[in-house]
């Protein structure tokens, strides 16, 4: 068990990589949203395939990762657009590599973008509005799902996989997602402020660049 809980963390380590994707963005001049959006598409879906390769292999054919918190969160963080094309790539991804937890994983992907687009959509981190109550609460009907979509699994390994995982999902998983999330949300709090200090310094530089009068500065000695 201990072995896998370790796996389990390594694998969700990848997914502290999200922050980058932002401080990319930062270097992207503000118009420029379309270069903007593809880029973050490319490095997201990379991400997603290193955290799809890195799994905790339950045994051959079926793999366990943190692939559902890293879609779920796509839907939280990131615009719709890059979070659908994304989770589109990466279940195509998944289809590729086959093998008999194919049907589960492409399953939970699914499930995953759907619970994130209707969480986006009704707004309900705006109604919970306790980050961490939110995060865990998303997180764990996110774990929930994961174990519902065990039933794509042949009957065979059905038991036995549910019987090694159903601890780490239900009580690791979500602590990943909050912990994930509230680091992404604080990345993403601190970006949206420097963007917004970007612009409000475009706006008064403007002011004074397009002003049809003369302008001076008088410090407080009189000097101007």
């Amino acid at each position: 068990m201990m072995n896998s809980f370790f796996e389990v963390l390594d694998n969700a380590e990848l997914l502290i990589s999200l922050c980058v994707v932002f401080e990319v963005s930062l270097f992207i001049e503000n118009n420029d949203r379309k270069n903007r959006k593809l880029i973050n598409i490319g490095l997201l879906s990379l991400i997603g395939i290193l955290v799809i390769n890195a799994p905790w292999v339950i045994m051959k054919g079926v793999h366990l990762d943190a692939r559902v918190v890293f879609i779920g969160l796509l839907y939280l963080i990131f615009d719709e657009t890059s979070a659908l094309s994304v989770n589109a790539m990466l279940i195509l991804y998944r289809i590729l590599l086959g093998g008999i937890g194919a049907k589960t994983g492409v399953l939970m992907m699914v499930g995953a973008g759907l619970i994130g687009l209707g969480w986006r959509h009704f707004r309900i981190s705006n109604k919970i509005g306790n980050t961490w109550i939110t995060l865990y609460l998303f997180g764990l009907i996110l774990h929930m799902m994961v174990l519902v979509s065990y039933i794509a699994l042949p009957s065979s390994i059905l038991g036995l996989v549910f019987e090694k995982t159903w601890i780490l999902v239900i009580g690791v998983y979500p602590l990943v997602t909050v912990l994930v999330g509230k680091i992404l949300m604080m990345q993403k709090h601190r970006i949206m402020d420097h963007l917004h200090a970007l612009k409000a310094e475009k706006k008064f530089r403007s002011i004074f660049e397009k002003a049809n009068v003369g302008i001076s500065f008088v410090d407080t000695e009189g000097f101007i």
